[in-house]
């Protein structure tokens, strides 16, 4: 115990110290409980001591719990139509975009098509070109050898491309039938989110009214478009 006494009595001696060179407003003081607490006062009368917090931190508030077995049930009904809810809108925002997609292929391939029937008709023209250079009869004469290639050629390339355009006018029409379909789906889910998110509205009401009445109209249209969501899954 001397060390230790022997240190504080340093401490008090270096305060002391200090304490002549300080204004005549600001004073130390000790305690014997409390050999190396300084209190200081002032012209503020304030009092700072190192063992209080400078911040006590306030208590959290509580969240209430809901004791109401009827606020409780249309909490879980909204929370399970807003599930639903999200799972709709995803679905149609979906079909949606198929439906944007397969609308553009749809133009890709009528554009195709449309450059086919344009070359189909070019060697068309052409086999007409090369029929009026010919003799007027068989018995005329001899066809000219080269004549008769070029006409061979042209009837061969005019046939691949009718050919050619009966296959992308299939994959055109089947793309537009893909299109609409996806059209109807995002449809159909638009119409059940509205349902769904006017269903939400009305449980809140009933929750805020204490109504049973709107709760059940909420259940209603909850129902009507969960249903309506569902049917376009069967699209």
């Amino acid at each position: 115990m001397a060390p230790m006494s022997s240190a504080l009595a340093g401490c008090r001696a270096v305060f002391l110290a200090l304490r002549l060179d300080e204004p005549p407003n600001v004073r130390h003081s000790f305690h014997a409980s409390d050999p190396l607490g300084v209190f200081l006062t002032g012209p503020t009368s304030e009092r700072f001591d190192s063992r209080k917090p400078c911040h006590p931190m306030a208590e959290t508030p509580e969240i209430p719990e809901s004791n109401d077995p009827f606020s409780r049930q249309v909490a879980i009904t909204i929370a399970i139509l807003a599930v639903v809810l999200a799972v709709i809108e995803n679905k149609g925002d979906n079909a949606k975009t198929d439906a944007i997609l397969k609308t553009s292929e749809a133009a890709n391939r009528w554009g195709y098509y449309q450059s086919k029937s344009i070359k189909q008709n070019l060697h068309e023209t052409e086999l007409e070109i090369l029929a009026s250079l010919g003799p007027s009869a068989p018995s005329a004469g001899v066809l000219d050898p080269a004549l008769t290639a070029a006409k061979e050629r042209a009837t061969a390339a005019a046939r691949r491309y009718d050919s050619e355009k009966g296959d992308i006018k299939k994959e055109a029409e089947r793309f537009e039938a893909e299109a609409a379909t996806n059209g109807r789906i995002n449809d159909r889910c638009d119409h059940a989110a509205l349902a769904l998110q006017i269903a939400v509205v009305i449980c809140s009401v009933a929750i805020l009214s204490r109504w049973r009445l709107f709760w059940y109209i909420g259940l209603g249209l909850g129902v009507a478009g969960s249903l309506i969501g569902l049917s376009a899954y069967l699209l």
